[in-house]
């Protein structure tokens, strides 16, 4: 057995730039690695009875004793131990110290899952290669499209939710209000638009009017209003455009969805009565969501092909747009 010993925190105060970065993640990365090795042993105890021992029903009991942490963090680390003795990939992954706790929530949230556990075996090298080499938020949209083929079912159930659960919540509070609204990412992504556009405005006003007031000085002075001020502003000009009327606004907001030609036959074939099936564990990566990231359901990508149009993107293995039709 070894044991690491790291640099006592008054070296590390010593240490700045590069040195300073590699001695933290060699931290990071030995933390990580006994993530692996706690895996392992959670999962030696239950496949043995071992708790048993100590008078515990269940191993996540046991866990949350031993250990003195809440249910909900004996839990997460049982489900990272069933799930890494099923990928040995990842689970080399996690002991070379390449994966940390918000990757393994993902995937997790995957494991849990019960039309996904089966098949994440299968995706052991693709996941666990994903997780290596890209970002956590690159990552998270990699999870919603292996969800969503994986379960295709429960993907388009979560869609419907949201659409089902649209709203908007108007509360008021002594000297203001708060408004909530929640809706499909497709309509999401329409509405963040407007507001964006909205707010670019207010920022040119009160760029205008910073320089009137100091001429060739502007940028040495602070504009009128924070970010946060102009984007309630916009949003308050988008709305008392249609005030007064009844009749829905004239508003063109361009949505770009993002997917692939055989996932778009796909779609197609399914909603024909045809057979959607996709053969192969990487073809459960199907992408379909906005140029922003937000997963987009079946129905609203058939839609939008059917009354909006259809370019043709190419990029390169580094995500560059080389050809656009």
């Amino acid at each position: 057995m070894s044991v690491l010993i790291d640099s006592d925190v008054d070296e590390f105060t010593f240490l700045s730039g590069a040195v300073r970065d590699a001695a933290f993640v060699s931290t990071e990365r030995e933390i990580r690695r006994l993530q692996a090795l706690q895996a392992g042993r959670i999962r030696h105890t239950e496949t043995t009875c071992g708790f048993v021992d100590d008078a515990f029903h269940s191993i996540s009991s046991w866990l949350q004793a031993i250990t003195n942490v809440t249910r909900g963090t004996a839990t997460f680390r049982v489900s990272v131990a069933r799930m890494l003795a099923t990928m040995p990939i990842l689970q080399g992954a996690v002991k070379a110290g390449a994966i940390n706790d918000d990757q393994l929530r993902l995937l997790v949230r995957l494991f849990g899952n019960d039309r996904c556990r089966p098949q994440l075996a299968d995706s052991d090298e693709l996941l666990a290669g994903f997780a290596r080499s890209l970002t956590l938020h690159d990552f998270r949209v990699v999870c919603k499209q292996w969800e969503s083929g994986a379960d295709p079912d429960g993907t388009q159930a979560d869609h419907d939710l949201s659409e089902a659960n649209r709203s908007v919540k108007l509360s008021q509070t002594d000297t203001g209000f708060v408004l909530t609204a929640q809706g499909s990412a497709a309509v999401g992504e329409v509405l963040a638009k407007i507001i964006k556009a909205h707010e670019q405005a207010e920022y040119e006003t009160d760029l205008a009017e910073r320089l009137a007031r100091h001429g060739d000085k502007a940028n040495m002075f602070p504009l009128a209003r924070n970010a946060c001020q102009r984007r309630f502003d916009g949003f308050q000009t988008a709305m008392l455009k249609g005030a007064g009327t009844d009749q829905p606004g004239n508003v063109a907001a361009t949505v770009n969805l993002v997917t692939t030609p055989e996932n778009l036959a796909r779609v197609i074939r399914s909603f024909l009565g045809g057979d959607p099936s996709v053969e192969g564990p990487s073809d459960r990566l199907r992408l379909c969501q906005t140029v922003n990231g937000a997963p987009v359901s079946d129905r609203e990508l058939l839609i939008a092909a059917l009354t909006g149009q259809i370019r043709r993107v190419i990029v390169d293995s580094a995500g560059r747009v080389i050809d656009l039709g």
